[in-house]
């Protein structure tokens, strides 16, 4: 990452929010400038996934039936993985239907530290410094994001999701399919309603390596790859 325009390692254009997340295809500006192989050979490996698992669980049928029929037809991605995450979909008894999301902890730990250093760059002008903060990176699937949906409106008579993109600590892009909120050390980047992550900016201590750990080995216990 760099906020250097002519730097020689500023080869691509990065864009902190992929470009795979959003349904319609206009073009949108990048957010900055990144190195090339943090860009395109680690991130950009997720970034399809990412957004293919967000569009598939959306509630809007034409976004999620584009998603389904991409993961069959499109060649220039390598969708394996897309397609053995719908050869895991079972019916459950509610009606709903129920898949592997097909990253491993690991992967989704990564992508959750690229989105927070890449918000924290966009927002501070300033990189991450990885020998004075660690970042502790959390996964929500969409089961637990619609239960949360059940509880906020049966209290509140008003979808979370809208409520949030009003926050003022959010900010949305192309018509909400994301929001990003962030306040203080704290991160959440919601990619189409019901799958997120979140993150915790910590200082680097010893309590704090302990706990970032602790809680990324039970994220990577939680999530295998298929």
């Amino acid at each position: 990452m760099s906020s250097i325009n002519n730097a020689p390692e500023q080869k691509t254009k990065e864009h902190l929010i992929p470009r795979t997340l959003y349904h319609s295809k206009k073009a949108i500006p990048p957010d900055f400038y990144a190195c090339k192989q943090c860009n395109n050979e680690k991130k950009g490996k997720s970034d399809y996934i990412i957004g293919w698992v967000s569009k598939v669980c959306s509630q809007n049928d034409e976004v999620a039936y584009a998603a389904f029929l991409d993961a069959i037809t499109n060649k220039e991605h390598n969708n394996s993985r897309a397609v053995k995450a719908l050869n895991s979909a079972i019916l459950r008894d509610d009606g709903m239907v129920e898949m592997t999301i097909p990253l491993s902890g690991l992967e989704l730990i990564d992508y959750g530290l690229f989105l927070t250093k890449g918000q924290y760059f966009a927002d501070t002008q300033k990189l991450f410094n990885p020998k004075k903060q660690l970042i502790q990176v959390s996964v929500y699937n969409p089961n637990a994001w619609m239960e949360f949906e059940n509880q906020y409106t049966g209290q509140h008579n008003s979808d979370y999701y809208d409520d949030l993109a009003q926050n003022p600590h959010s900010y949305s892009t192309r018509d909400s399919e994301t929001v990003v909120w962030r306040k203080g050390n704290q991160y959440m980047f919601i990619f189409h309603k019901f799958l997120a992550i979140a993150a915790e900016v910590r200082p680097n201590s010893c309590k704090s390596r302990s706990k970032v750990g602790k809680a990324h080995r039970k994220l990577c216990k939680q999530f295998s790859i298929l």
